[in-house]
């Protein structure tokens, strides 16, 4: 830790006086808020506090807090640079050296307006073997701080990637995924897309099982893939699914933006918001379901009708529309 001049003890102290009140209005006894003014102080908070990692997956995600400077430190313009203080990382073992993704947080003193906290992160490649590790903080002053660590990576990881659909192509989102192997196993939904991924894979032989709370019949029900030395993309589902649409009104005919539809029937549930224009859209195999809809803010809402019954049978089924009447 660097030595405070002589010159700035008086401000060391002052500052110190108004960081333990700063600590108290602003919450801190959970420890959420960090003292700005800790100069050589930068810490780790994920992966948790230690020196030493091992892992397969080819980059090692970081976060942290760091000091704000004494002596150059800027309220408020949103921007990082109001820490006064530049994070960066280098990886010794590839020779990599990059500045960290920074943002601060504002906190008000005696209604006085301060940079509270001093955010980063970065995501680091790593080489195969040991990686040498070390974040540093440091200000236009010469104050700087750091943290080591050591991150063994045992072996070259993938990805592997697919997308569920329907029949037509049309991306199926909110599905789920499960993997499953010898080292690796979890679940992750799909997006608006359809798509999903999966990284941190090593070599080996995995299962990908989809899944919905809507009674999709997937072809094929699972898949084996096989890992060997690179990623694996195209790995695909397909889903027979029509869609249900409607549009949701205000008693004033304008568009409801905050309804949600429910979906019931059999072996299927689900819900939507509706978009900024009160649409909504819902992809549905074939079968007999109630749509209802409810208002996200207002539990007294009313709607005509108060439910609807749809059924699907090889088609899209539009105009299925719900005006609000209180």
């Amino acid at each position: 830790m660097p030595t405070i001049p002589d010159s700035m003890r008086p401000m060391h102290a002052l500052a110190a006086l108004a960081l333990a009140a700063l600590a108290t209005a602003c919450g801190g006894g959970g420890g959420d808020v960090q003292a700005p003014y800790n100069p050589g102080w930068v810490a780790l908070d994920a992966p948790a506090s230690g020196s030493t990692y091992s892992g397969v997956c080819e980059t090692l995600y970081l976060s942290g807090t760091a000091f704000i400077s004494p002596t150059w430190s800027h309220c408020c313009s949103g921007s990082a640079s109001d820490s006064g203080v530049t994070v960066t990382w280098t990886n010794a073992t590839s020779g990599q050296t990059l500045q960290a993704s920074q943002w601060v947080e504002e906190c008000t003193l005696f209604w006085v307006k301060l940079v509270c906290t001093n955010h980063w992160n970065a995501e680091i490649p790593l080489m195969l073997g040991d990686n040498r590790i070390t974040i540093t903080a440091s200000d236009p002053s010469g104050n700087t701080g750091q943290q080591t660590l050591t991150v063994t990576h045992s072996a070259h990881s993938h990805v592997i990637s697919g997308q569920v659909t329907d029949q037509l192509g049309a991306g199926l989102a909110g599905v789920n995924l499960a993997i499953a192997g010898d080292t690796v196993s979890g679940s992750r939904y799909t997006g608006s897309s359809g798509q999903f991924s999966w990284s941190c894979i090593p070599d080996g032989a995995y299962t990908v099982t989809p899944s919905s709370t809507i009674a999709y019949v997937f072809v094929p029900p699972l898949l084996t893939v096989q890992v060997c030395g690179a990623d694996v993309s195209g790995q695909s589902f397909v889903a027979q699914a029509y869609h249900v649409s409607g549009t949701v009104t205000q008693p004033d005919g304008s568009p409801d933006s905050t309804a949600v539809i429910a979906l019931n029937g059999p072996g299927s549930s689900a819900s939507v918001l509706t978009d900024s224009q009160g649409r909504y859209d819902l992809s549905l195999p074939d079968g007999a379901y109630t749509l209802t809809a409810t208002e996200l803010f207002w539990t007294t809402a009313v709607f005509f009708p108060a439910s609807r019954s749809v059924q699907v049978d090889g088609a899209d089924v539009p105009g299925q529309g719900f005006a609000r009447t209180q």
